[in-house]
């Protein structure tokens, strides 16, 4: 039988590539940061494009190997060893990629809380499935060490010294059921985790106590959340964090200035709004192949008489 790359191997090419994405974010992270961190979570489609011209311009155009493939001999080809060519190139970033730059995804604030805890969870198994599926599937498929993006596109990776590669044999029964009851193990855990935030009441009331807050600071206000952890063996908590986006530099002094402000507007509400909020000033951006963020927070604790 034909050897197979390993996974080690793979997993090599894939630190080489990313390595070197990451030297392009970061060039343009320290040349353009300003402008990155003014442009929000919008940014990451920067990251999406440079990676997707990236493997599609070496794999389709430039001998069917990204530059991590290729320092560690191996290629991309169809199951009868022509080149992949454009359209399953695509095809493959796509399946493999996506998923990634999903993470990080916000939900509008106008979305109903009952909504997003669903969506979220829909979000995240999209990501969990397209980032497991290949080190699953390459890990413990030894025959063929093809994961779905592969399988879906038509394509194997090979050693580039090899013409028409041999069928494998075929794979471990166990190997699909495996993959999915792991997936359903850690959605299900996730879900279990943080199912109070789809099951909290005063979730309906987040638009009305972010409404003035908004109005105050609607350049920096991004966002509010209330969070009820339910951990096994420990009291229920309910915290309301405010986020603020930064384009200038964190100052203590502001951050402060601002936590104020915010109890202030909170207080109208009373004791419907929870007593723990959390105001968390971030300045930062996310291009997907390169991030920067600092983040700063403040404890407020509000008080009825």
């Amino acid at each position: 039988m034909q050897e197979i790359p390993s996974a080690l191997r793979r997993l090599a090419a894939i630190a080489i590539d990313a390595a070197i994405l990451g030297v392009i974010g970061f060039s343009l992270g320290h040349l353009f940061e300003a402008q990155l961190v003014r442009m929000g979570p919008e940014t990451r489609l920067i990251g999406f494009v440079i990676a997707g011209i990236y493997f599609i311009l070496f794999e389709a155009l430039a001998g069917s190997a990204s530059p991590g493939k290729r320092l560690m001999e191996m290629k991309v080809v169809t199951t009868d060893g022509r080149a992949p060519g454009l359209g399953r190139i695509a095809g493959r970033f796509a399946f493999l990629y996506v998923p990634f730059y999903l993470n990080g995804l916000r939900f509008p604030e106008w979305l109903p809380s009952a909504v997003q805890f669903p969506l979220s969870i829909l979000v995240f198994a999209i990501i969990v499935i397209g980032c497991l599926q290949a080190m699953w599937f390459v890990l413990f498929d030894k025959q063929s060490r093809r994961g779905v993006h592969e399988r879906w596109t038509d394509t194997r990776v090979v050693f580039d010294y090899q013409r028409v590669p041999e069928p494998g044999s075929v794979a471990p029964r166990w190997l699909v059921p495996g993959f999915v009851a792991v997936t359903a193990v850690i959605l299900s855990g996730y879900a279990f985790l943080f199912r109070g935030i789809g099951e909290t009441k005063v979730l309906g009331n987040v638009q009305r106590w972010a409404a003035p807050i908004a109005a105050q600071y609607p350049d920096q206000y991004a966002g509010m959340s209330v969070f009820t952890l339910r951990p096994v063996g420990s009291p229920e908590k309910t915290r309301l964090v405010v986020s603020f986006r930064y384009t200038e530099r964190l100052d203590e002094t502001v951050l402060s200035e601002t936590s104020r402000e915010v109890a202030s507007l909170l207080h109208p509400f009373g004791p419907e709004v929870p007593a723990e909020v959390v105001l968390v000033g971030v300045y930062s951006y996310d291009i997907g192949i390169w991030s920067f963020k600092e983040q700063k927070t403040a404890n407020i604790k509000l008080v009825w008489k």
